[in-house]
């Protein structure tokens, strides 16, 4: 199974080293920022299918105490 062709991007070749430089770094930090918010989203999806899968050990009306 083939997933969608990657993405390409016609970057503009009159860049500046030093903007070149400062782009690289603003969408690094930009990927880790949507890796970290996803990571986040999937793990709290995982841990809540994870929750509701657990049985009780007992009722909650009829605590063992």
């Amino acid at each position: 199974m083939h997933g969608p062709p990657p993405i390409t991007i016609d970057m503009p070749s009159n860049l500046d080293d030093q903007v070149a430089a400062e782009l690289i770094t603003l969408l690094r930090a930009f990927g880790d920022a949507l890796e970290q918010h996803y990571a986040g989203a999937l793990a709290r999806q995982q841990q809540h299918e994870w929750e509701s899968r657990q049985p009780s050990l007992w009722p909650d009306d009829d605590p063992p105490f």
